[in-house]
């Protein structure tokens, strides 16, 4: 039996039907998709759609994360920064300390030579080239690496052979000048007074220096909360915290760290 030709119309009818179904059901998937789909059951599960949302989400997040350590560690930096000029304000004040003692030990060198000499300024050249070497150590030494336990006793040898040169020279030149005449002691006749003077010198500088050690040890501990990120705690807190309490035991002063 032939089978009889469809009315073109009919035709029509049914293709606009076809596409029709076809977009309600692309619609469909599409709402399904973006609220997304669960697939499976338990712990076997696979879950389709809404994938432009969790990419977003988690650059959302990945964004503010990155945002916010920024934030943090510009804040840090600032602290670093605060830190690094408070420590550098306590050197100088240290510094200054040093200095001070030098101008404060006038009296006890020139009660040395009293008893052998009148005449005033010579006996001054004596103070000052005392006071030059020490001097010159604060100026260009470092003190809390020097005075270390390990380090002390050759560097006190050092200083004292520098003013003995000093000294001799000076009495090389001593009979030229006015009061010339006069009796100074000799060297080996001195030493024991001035190595005690530099003794003296020596100790006042590590109480010094511990001091304002523990001034710094003070600061960092004060500003520990103060840090955001572990990073920065570690290297602006814990560390300069930790060598400074070796710089104390090198100085022997291991008791200064728990007071």
């Amino acid at each position: 039996m032939a089978i009889e030709k469809l009315p073109t119309s009919v035709l029509v009818l049914g293709i606009a039907a076809i596409v029709f179904i076809a977009v309600l059901i692309f619609l469909l998937l599409n709402k399904l998709l973006k609220k997304g789909i669960q697939l499976g059951a338990g712990d076997k599960k696979l879950i389709v759609g809404d994938i432009e949302k969790n990419v977003d989400d988690k650059l959302e997040l990945f964004k503010t994360d990155i945002e916010k350590k920024e934030k943090d560690r510009l804040h840090d930096e600032e602290y670093r920064k605060k830190l690094f000029r408070l420590s550098g304000e306590i050197d100088e004040k240290t510094k200054a300390d040093e200095r001070r003692v030098i101008r404060r030990i006038n009296g006890t060198i020139k009660e040395i030579f009293l008893p052998f000499v009148k005449c005033e300024m010579p006996m001054l050249s004596c103070v000052e080239l005392v006071k030059d070497v020490l001097q010159e150590r604060v100026d260009y030494n470092c003190m809390r690496e020097r005075l270390t336990e390990t380090e002390r006793k050759g560097y006190i040898a050092d200083i004292l052979y520098f003013i003995e040169q000093d000294y001799k020279a000076f009495l090389h030149k001593l009979p030229a000048v006015p009061c010339g005449t006069e009796q100074y002691p000799s060297w080996k006749e001195i030493a024991p007074q001035i190595e005690t003077i530099v003794n003296d010198w020596a100790d006042e500088m590590v109480k010094i220096i511990a001091r304002r050690i523990k001034e710094k040890i003070a600061m960092y501990k004060a500003e520990q909360s103060a840090f955001l990120l572990p990073e920065y705690k570690e290297i602006c807190i814990d560390y300069p915290i930790k060598k400074n309490i070796g710089y104390l035991k090198a100085l022997g002063m291991e008791q200064e760290v728990y007071v």
